[in-house]
């Protein structure tokens, strides 16, 4: 089968896939059975490992591209390089490791297109039935924190922009860094 960036989809996970994990990829197969699933991990030999030992290689065949990368390499030639280059020193002090993942899935998608979601979301529709561009809403606890978005933030562990380059991404990228530069940032 031919995939395009229509039906590439990707998460990002760090180190072997847990059941929780391998549940979640075994829905986004099932229910999209024309996607390409790419999951970016700085252990791919874990995951692969733990991948292996479920029916899902053979119930999936050619499904499942496991890309052995680093926060580095994610970050190499974009708007984030310098602010990665901050987290090693240890000049990010909040959360740096979520921090990593929220940008990583920005650069993502700015490079590759596609859907972007967690590893621990059950997909239960078709994701090309979703608009090209979109992204999803949560209800947030104070609207004091977020009036302009009405009592609701952006959840960046569902994205979708179909094709590389949107706009939106870089924006968004050039957002978090100006945002966690000043270090104010509280939430993911």
């Amino acid at each position: 089968m031919n995939y395009d960036t229509t039906s590439r989809t990707h998460g990002t996970w760090l180190k072997a896939a847990d059941l929780r994990r391998l549940c979640a990829l075994e829905s986004t197969l099932r229910t999209n059975p024309g996607t390409l699933l790419h999951v970016h991990t700085e252990n791919a030999t874990a995951f692969i490992d733990s991948y292996n030992q479920t029916p899902l290689r053979t119930l999936y065949p050619d499904r499942v591209v496991v890309h052995q990368t680093s926060f580095a390499e994610i970050f190499q030639g974009t708007a984030l390089e310098p602010w990665y280059m901050n987290t090693t020193t240890g000049e990010v002090k909040k959360r740096p490791g979520q921090q990593l993942a929220n940008a990583a899935r920005l650069v993502v998608l700015k490079k590759h297109g596609g859907t972007y979601f967690d590893l621990d979301y059950i997909v239960q529709k078709d994701l090309s039935k979703l608009p090209p561009n979109y992204l999803a809403l949560q209800a947030h606890r104070s609207l004091r924190d977020v009036p302009e978005l009405k009592g609701h933030i952006i959840n960046n562990a569902f994205l979708r922009f179909e094709k590389p380059n949107h706009p939106f991404l870089e924006r968004a990228i050039k957002g978090f860094v100006e945002v966690r530069a000043t270090d104010k940032c509280t939430r993911s």
